[in-house]
């Protein structure tokens, strides 16, 4: 969710005040905070993604909170939404990625702009685990269990999502643009604090109206198409952004207008009445949206996941519309040791599959692991049916949904397994459905000869040569000495292979285009990696689980080690 240019809006008017922090808890938006720092500091978004370059800057965010002895509580957005009200909204983002991609190809648009790697998320939990910093996944979107947890504990959120300017924080939010952690000084961290109740004293409008605003003015669930209305009544003075224009004039309608109606506007839903009669927009079921868009920011539930970080990890009870999802399920996945994909396959049977840097021409790279996700699948659903995918339409820029239908593994012919008993199943079980699902023999004596962290990489490496038939050795021979270095490396901090790694990614940038071969044979190699992960998750991790910030080179690195291996 997010309000199209209300960060800017509020940034134009004095409503941010100046904030100290240290010594007390805050609580993160994380998806909000991994995206942001990826692109703060202009990391590669366009040759595979720089995870190495990620986990160091998130590894200093976090040491600047404990030198401030900041606890930090980090809560992840989980599964989809309830219903079928979101779909467009997501639809258009993926295509929105699509495009940029193609612009990023075509070098119509920055190389580092606005493509996040498809396993960052993996390695940020990865990083807040050796980090121990207290972190949870919701079962849904995070945003009401960071308000209400926030609240609970008295305590700021910090956030780069513009919905949290709607949302009735007790101590604000701290924007992450103003959130100056590289600058601490006397072990404090200066920041800026936003409160809804300014931004309302400002524009002269009643608290219980801004979830109206948000909603009319638009966000990921509705959107008021006035065709110009609010800025014809109230045109004022005009900004280069016809958005934040926009913005003004509805709010200069809810403090005046509105103002004057009091008789008639008594709450949200009599407010949305009046703002679609007056404009001329008025149905039954744009009042619905409406009304619906704007009950998310004010009915945020009574706070339940304090006690997950208060009684050693205990997960609070599911909620009724997650009964689908087993027991022995809810803790992992609360722990981030379990995709939350698992719950759209499980509650919607749908799945989003993100974009990446790739030739458009052809088929989507997650086609190619498509044979992963149907064992997933029917681990998850059985024979209930299929699962939806949206994914990229080959050679062109929009989305399209496919259904899959799941494949029983050949290793579970006399044990059926239901989901409700799969983390009771013997490991050697577990091992012989994801090596199945990944092409290699069983059993398969060769798997005791390769380092821990090294197996299940090995094993899609396996699984991408022997399934893309234009993939030529010295990707193989790349890749796995990259790996080799990335384990050597984590047993030997002296930083001379990074630097030289580092020196030649660099050189690697500055080519005039992408080697598109190597980039879609690299973004194949991390869907298989990223669905072989999540597969190895649900059966309950029968290979150990690898750093992946190591193995998601980036592809100017896959071409430093090619040359390596050409060299030799």
């Amino acid at each position: 969710m997010g309000i199209q240019c209300l960060t800017q809006l509020a940034e134009s008017h004095p409503i941010l005040e100046t904030f100290t922090l240290k010594k007390r808890k805050i609580v993160i938006d994380g998806s909000s905070l991994y995206r942001f720092l990826y692109f703060k500091v202009n990391l590669d978004g366009s040759h595979g993604g720089d995870y190495i370059g990620f986990k160091d800057v998130t590894c200093q965010f976090f040491q600047a909170l404990e030198a401030c002895e900041i606890e930090a509580y980090v809560l992840l957005d989980g599964g989809a939404d309830r219903d079928d009200k979101k779909i467009p909204t997501q639809i258009c983002r993926l295509e929105y990625k699509v495009e940029k991609v193609s612009r990023i190809v075509n070098r119509r648009a920055e190389e580092r702009d606005g493509v996040l790697p498809p396993l960052i998320k993996d390695v940020f939990k990865q990083i807040m685990r050796e980090r121990n910093v207290a972190f949870a996944q919701c079962f849904g979107e995070a945003d009401p269990e960071v308000v209400s947890l926030a609240n609970k504990w008295q305590c700021p959120v910090v956030s780069h999502d513009s919905n949290f300017y709607i949302y009735d924080l007790s101590l604000g939010l701290l924007p992450l643009l103003h959130f100056d952690w590289q600058g601490k000084k006397d072990n404090e961290i200066k920041a800026k604090r936003y409160r809804a109740s300014i931004f309302c004293d400002h524009f002269e409008i009643n608290s219980v109206l801004l979830p109206v605003f948000a909603s009319i003015a638009g966000n990921d669930y509705s959107r008021l198409e006035d065709r110009g209305w609010f800025l014809r009544k109230y045109p004022g003075d005009r900004s280069k952004t016809w958005q934040l224009d926009r913005l003004r004039a509805i709010l200069w309608f809810l403090s005046g207008t509105l103002a004057t109606q009091e008789a008639q506007v008594q709450n949200q839903q009599q407010a949305v009445n009046f703002v679609l009669k007056e404009t001329g927009h008025y149905t039954a079921e744009k009042c619905h949206e409406l009304i619906y868009s704007s009950d998310l920011y004010s009915k945020v539930p009574a706070c339940t996941i304090d006690s997950f970080f208060d009684d050693n990890g205990n997960p609070p009870v599911k909620p009724e519309y997650l009964n689908v999802l087993p027991d022995w399920m809810v803790l992992p996945l609360m722990q981030g040791r379990q995709t939350s994909f698992f719950i759209d396959v499980l509650r919607l049977q749908r799945m989003y599959l993100g974009s990446q840097v790739e030739n458009i021409n052809l088929h989507s790279s997650h086609s190619a692991s498509g044979q992963i996700r149907q064992y997933l699948y029917w681990l998850l659903v059985r024979e209930q049916g299929f699962v939806t995918e949206y994914d990229r339409k080959p050679g062109e820029l929009k989305v399209e949904e496919k259904r899959v239908s799941p494949i029983r593994p050949n290793a579970l012919k006399e044990d059926n397994l239901p989901l409700n008993r799969l983390n009771q199943a013997p490991q050697e079980t577990c091992l012989a459905v994801l090596v199945e699902a990944l092409h290699v023999p069983f059993p398969n004596p060769d798997l005791n000869n390769i380092p821990n962290d090294l197996k299940l990489p090995v094993c899609v490496i396996h699984f991408w040569k022997k399934n893309c038939m234009d993939i030529s050795n010295c990707y193989v021979d790349a890749l796995l000495l990259g790996a080799v270095y990335g384990e050597r490396l984590k047993q030997s901090d002296d930083g001379i292979f990074q630097r030289k790694m580092t020196k030649k990614r660099k050189m690697a940038e500055t080519e005039e285009r992408l080697d598109l071969a190597v980039a879609h044979a690299y973004s194949q190699w991390q869907s298989r990696l990223k669905d072989s992960l999540q597969l190895n998750q649900l059966l309950g991790s029968p290979l150990p689980e690898p750093g992946i910030s190591w193995y998601g080179i980036t592809r100017c690195l896959l071409l430093c080690m090619m040359q390596l291996v050409f060299e030799q």
